[in-house]
């Protein structure tokens, strides 16, 4: 399993979600919950990223 953290993440909906971690299962996201306390093994991204690009985030590209 793999894990991030997003200071931002912009649903498809229009909404945004603020400091959230997002779990990935075979390259796929499978959950999402608040960041409430610093996670080991977890990446993470201090910028908005979409819903959108979090496939090519599972498959360790850059968003840079």
């Amino acid at each position: 399993m793999k894990r991030i953290a997003l200071s931002r993440l912009r649903l498809l909906d229009g909404r945004t979600l603020h400091n959230v971690v997002v779990e990935f299962d075979g390259g796929r996201p499978v959950r999402r919950y608040p960041l409430t306390e610093e996670l080991p093994c977890t990446r993470w991204i201090g910028r908005e990223v979409g819903e959108e690009e979090l496939l090519q985030l599972a498959d360790g590209g850059s968003l840079l």
